[in-house]
């Protein structure tokens, strides 16, 4: 059973949900919305042009304002041929979560690292199963924060959320990401977001429902959780409260 101070953490952040910085809740999701729409679109009509183009739109939603490593993806992606393209096609039904490993593993393609990939298979996958991976993401699942400064909710939350042992690195910069040079902590990460995240979401979104507690979409309905729906609220928290992360 999923304790109602649990339940209403879940439901504050996944309601108060923005990305990219500076949008707001509606504007986001309705970004996030004519994603979904395009991607599925391409995929149902097997337009391999569109298809591409859908994940260069993914990538760049996922990395917004980054003008330079967006161009570089193109061109790796457009140098693939539709091949590439036809052959992500054929992987998988996109339904669920299933051969979510196989889709990752095609996605993850020079300039393009875990997190872009598990962001395009999260609109391939209908934005439910397969959730999002960011760097504060990442550092929520391996308690890469000050437990000190956390309220009784999120103290809760964190008992509840299970543990995942991301491996996160510096960029070169001070700052932190998702490992992507370490082939190593690439490959652990990959095994940890397939075997560990995935299905802890689903669990979450599970035990949410199942306890009677909901969410307020856009349209005012009392909506469930989906697994994204969980990632999206702990993403929501971990942005805002950045400055406990290393």
């Amino acid at each position: 059973m999923v304790p109602d101070e649990v339940g209403k953490w879940f439901k504050r952040n996944r309601e108060s949900y923005s990305w990219p910085d500076g949008r707001t809740r509606q504007q986001s999701e309705e970004l996030i919305a004519s994603l979904l729409g395009k991607a599925r679109s391409a995929l149902d009509s097997g337009d391999t042009a569109s298809l591409r183009q859908s994940l260069i739109d993914v990538y760049s939603w996922k990395n917004f304002n980054m003008r330079g490593i967006i161009n570089r993806y193109r061109r790796t992606l457009q140098a693939k041929g539709d091949s590439y393209i036809e052959d992500l096609t054929n992987l998988s039904a996109f339904a669920g979560s299933e051969k979510v490993e196989a889709v990752i593993r095609h996605l993850l393609i020079p300039n393009c690292r875990l997190p872009d990939c598990a962001s395009m298979a999260s609109f391939l996958y209908g934005r439910n199963a397969a959730p999002v991976l960011d760097r504060y993401v990442a550092q929520f699942f391996n308690r890469g924060f000050s437990r000190y400064d956390l309220d009784d909710e999120t103290k809760a939350t964190i008992e509840t959320v299970g543990h995942i042992g991301f491996r996160v690195e510096e960029d070169g910069s001070g700052r932190l990401r998702v490992a992507t040079f370490n082939e190593d902590w690439v490959e652990l990460n990959v095994l940890h977001y397939v075997n560990e995240m995935v299905p802890e979401c689903a669990r979450v979104a599970v035990a949410l429902n199942a306890a009677g507690h909901t969410y307020t979409a856009l349209d005012g309905a009392e909506s469930p959780y989906a697994p994204v729906d969980v990632e999206m609220a702990i993403f929501a928290w971990s942005s805002r409260n950045r400055h406990l992360f290393g």
